[in-house]
């Protein structure tokens, strides 16, 4: 009976390991599926990822300081203002500020997820499905994730051991095996991130919910609902008197200089998720393979072929007033 009882409880504490280390396993390839979903969202090769969307509107903004910069160094105009083309300035004003409110709200909406046929890469859709998965985000499993052994201190022994077997004089090259700063740094990181004591550490802290929170106060500072309440109805829609009333945006204008503090809030939460939790490195401005600046000293065409861009414009006025009603009894009749 004895044999019996030590059998079964051989038994069942076998059971109870295989249980959880199966349950580990599920959990870590849980883990793994959705840090590479997020990977993807935020920093994956497509053209929608959060780092193309914010690579494409800080490249943007760069070209735009650039023209405007030139603009207020352009000669004076006698009439007032410079010397710089009318349509041309419109042009590039208009449809910067156009393409940058879209471009921001882009990135900091919240009105979808990042599943099913109308899923979207946006930094609050990233966030979101972090928090709702926030029990993946584990100690151990960002050790595994990122190839790094747990227990460093091993690792720290044999570095010791090596280190004891090297020359007093000279320069060491340590193998990258024996690193075990990166592992220690690793633990400090997310002592900070799941507002854990160094003395208390345990495979199964999770990051904390006030990490998550901090960056949606972010972006709800720097892209409060009034900025996207008025793309939504002023750039991306024609809302009616009524319906801009009833936002209350007849009052809203939105600077430049806001959206610039816009593209700082975006790209500080961005790093802050991609290097913090993603184990990602940092965006930089993408450094042209080209001079950017070749040929900006060359005006736009000869003076002799003005009368030719004049004749373009009347071109298109005479197609525009070519744009009356179908006859009446065709639209009647459907033909």
């Amino acid at each position: 009976m004895a044999l019996r009882n030590c059998w079964q409880e051989c038994w069942q504490a076998t059971l109870n390991r295989y249980q959880q280390a199966l349950m580990t396993t599920d959990i870590t390839a849980d883990y793994r599926v959705k840090h590479e979903l997020w990977v993807e969202c935020a920093r994956g090769n497509d053209r929608n990822s959060i780092f193309n969307q914010i690579v494409s509107m800080l490249w943007d903004t760069a070209t735009f300081r650039i023209l405007n910069k030139a603009v207020s160094l352009a000669p004076k105009a006698p009439e007032g203002g410079f010397q710089v083309n009318g349509l041309l300035h419109r042009l590039t004003v208009a449809g910067y500020y156009q393409s940058q409110l879209i471009a921001i709200r882009r990135l900091a909406s919240d009105s979808w997820s990042l599943h099913g046929e109308k899923g979207v890469n946006s930094l609050r859709a990233l966030i979101a499905d972090m928090e709702t998965n926030r029990y993946l985000l584990t100690r151990e499993n960002l050790f595994l994730i990122s190839n790094l052994e747990y227990d460093y201190e091993p690792i720290k022994d044999r570095f010791e051991v090596f280190m004891a077997s090297q020359p007093l004089e000279g320069s060491v090259q340590i193998p990258s095996e024996l690193i075990w700063e990166r592992n220690e740094r690793l633990h400090q990181l997310f002592d900070q991130l799941s507002g854990t004591n160094a003395t208390k550490r345990k495979r199964d802290d999770i990051v904390g919910i006030q990490f998550f929170e901090f960056l949606k106060r972010c972006l709800d500072e720097a892209v409060p609902n009034s900025f996207e309440q008025y793309v939504h109805k002023l750039v991306a829609h024609a809302a009616t008197v009524e319906s801009r009333r009833s936002a209350q945006l007849e009052d809203v204008q939105i600077t430049l200089g806001q959206l610039w503090k816009a593209h700082e809030a975006i790209v500080k939460v961005f790093h802050s998720i991609n290097i913090y939790v993603l184990s990602g490195g940092t965006l930089m401005l993408p450094s042209p393979m080209y001079d950017p600046l070749v040929y900006i000293d060359k005006p736009l065409v000869d003076v002799n072929d003005i009368p030719r861009l004049r004749e373009e414009w009347n071109l298109f006025e005479g197609d525009v007033q070519k744009y009356t009603p179908w006859p009446l009894e065709g639209i009647i009749s459907g033909k």
